[in-house]
């Protein structure tokens, strides 16, 4: 059984040491590569969403390929979660990540499982294995962020989809 988490992200961001001293550009960029990296989210089954209040044009996201981004516009970040949850056929494979209990508390009214922030960082996989903590894992240097690999895999797709 696959699970979809659902990752309330400016609430994770501002309530975890190793983001929230950070200006919010690059706190969002360091989250993204913990994600990657670390695979809270366990199984390359699950499924993993991030939802932000706002709107993507303003950022300057793109999709990511191993997760999906949402920037709500016209609603709140908790409305759209509760509006994902309300959506699924089966919310009892929904996990909510976030700290917010009005939130919490609506999910869990409709099925969906909920764990808090803390505990959604403390479960990455890869820190775990490699004996790091969340904050050594978010810190790494020679890890290429979102906005780098996407440039890079534009500019491989031009060299390699070039006809001679």
């Amino acid at each position: 059984m696959s699970l979809f988490y659902i990752v309330d992200g400016y609430n994770v961001i501002k309530r975890s040491g190793p983001f929230c001293d950070l200006p919010l550009r690059q706190a969002r960029e360091r989250f993204f590569m913990f994600l990657e990296s670390s695979r809270p989210h366990g199984s390359v089954r699950n499924r993993l969403a991030v939802v932000f209040d706002g709107s993507a044009q303003v950022f300057g996201f793109k999709e990511s390929r191993t997760f999906e981004i949402i920037f709500t516009t016209g609603e709140s970040a908790d409305e759209k979660i509760k509006e994902m949850v309300r959506a699924d056929r089966d919310p009892r494979n929904i996990v909510v990540v976030t700290d917010d209990r009005e939130l919490g508390y609506a999910v869990r009214c409709q099925g969906a499982r909920v764990i808090v922030c803390a505990d959604f960082l403390k479960s990455s996989g890869t820190a775990k294995r490699r004996g790091r903590s969340v904050a050594q894992e978010a810190d790494l240097k020679n890890v290429l962020n979102i906005v780098q690999r996407e440039k890079i895999t534009q500019e491989l797709k031009g060299l390699w989809l070039k006809e001679p």
